[in-house]
């Protein structure tokens, strides 16, 4: 059973307040975690890529942090679940910031079972307790989610009588902005245009991959020609009809090849299953290292000849990243 839990909440705060939210996790100052109510979140060092910890019966190692912006947590236990937890803020707008919690797990075996019965509830309370701190924290009034009947009564029955009560979080003094000179900082690709020579041909092929990819599907008409957009959370990818029907050539001056980007080898591998279900031609999925020494890709081809690839966050894009 596949399991896609967000909790969010808006506030308003800088990014540069609430990524100390995130930096202080497991510390001594947490300023997040609801420690005050549920069992308090441990690592065998510092918040760094490697660490090791839990919280009560959960285990997981941090596998991506990216300091002042985001961590990720991949589960160890218990047996059967396999994925990740993940904290992270968006921009709002000039003056909030949404601070978002995404659990992203396949379930196995008995554990989809105690995933509804117990796991999911307790989750669920315990994110909206640390989101509610967090608005405490920066100033805000929290939000509070009253615990359920059935969530008082697992609390109550897993510690033996012992449960702590729900802590209600008071707004503390607005928290200092740390002085900057502002600037404006480009944070991602919003889009790609690709201009086709037929449009049904190229919205087949790409209906395939983008499905297979996870994207999701829109259309539009901008002056009277037809466009086809596939999108995730990060950038769309616009088919449109091209103008005239020139051969394409990549080494010509211009676009010589797309390459998304997803977390790991095994997400490569996956994803080349996933393209080659849906019938697309891509290659091996292999190691590359006359490019990098963790490089690992797959290359495919779409029906107008623009090359395609699918290759992992390397090691030197995550240091560039966090220590920009």
């Amino acid at each position: 059973m596949q399991v896609i839990n967000t909790h969010e909440r808006e506030l308003n705060a800088t990014p540069e307040q609430v990524g100390r939210l995130i930096d202080s996790l497991s510390s001594e100052q947490d300023i997040l975690w609801p420690h005050e109510s549920w069992p308090a979140m441990k690592l065998s060092g510092a918040l760094a890529v490697g660490a090791n910890g839990g919280h009560g019966p959960i285990g997981y190692v941090v596998d991506y942090y990216a300091p002042g912006r985001s961590i990720k947590f991949r589960f160890k236990r218990p047996r059967g679940f396999d994925g990740y937890h993940r904290l992270e803020f968006l921009h709002a707008n000039d003056r909030s910031v949404v601070l978002r919690h995404t659990l992203n797990m396949r379930v196995t075996g008995v554990a989809a079972l105690v995933w509804s019965l117990v796991f999911e509830p307790l989750h669920d309370a315990l994110v909206e307790d640390a989101l509610a701190k967090a608005q405490a924290t920066v100033g805000d009034t929290p939000q509070i989610h009253e615990w359920s009947p059935y969530v008082k009564f697992l609390r109550w029955a897993l510690s033996k009588g012992n449960a702590r009560p729900q802590i209600r979080p008071v707004p503390q003094p607005r928290m200092p902005v740390a002085s900057a000179t502002a600037r404006a900082e480009v944070i991602g690709i919003d889009h790609i245009y690709i201009a086709v020579s037929e449009m049904a041909r190229s919205e087949a092929y790409y209906d395939r991959v983008m499905t297979a990819l996870g994207f999701r599907k829109n259309s539009f008409a901008i002056d009277g020609a037809p466009h086809v957009q596939y999108f995730n959370r990060h950038f769309g990818y616009v088919l449109r009809p091209a103008k005239n029907d020139a051969a394409r050539d990549s080494y010509s001056p211009g676009l010589h090849h797309l390459c998304l980007r997803v977390d790991s080898h095994a997400d490569v591998v996956e994803a080349a299953k996933r393209l080659q279900a849906a019938g697309i031609t891509v290659s091996e999925p292999k190691l590359y290292p006359e490019y990098a020494p963790d490089y690992f890709a797959v290359f495919f081809t779409d029906p107008d000849g623009i090359r395609l690839e699918i290759t992992n966050y390397r090691q030197e894009r995550r240091e560039r990243h966090d220590n920009w």
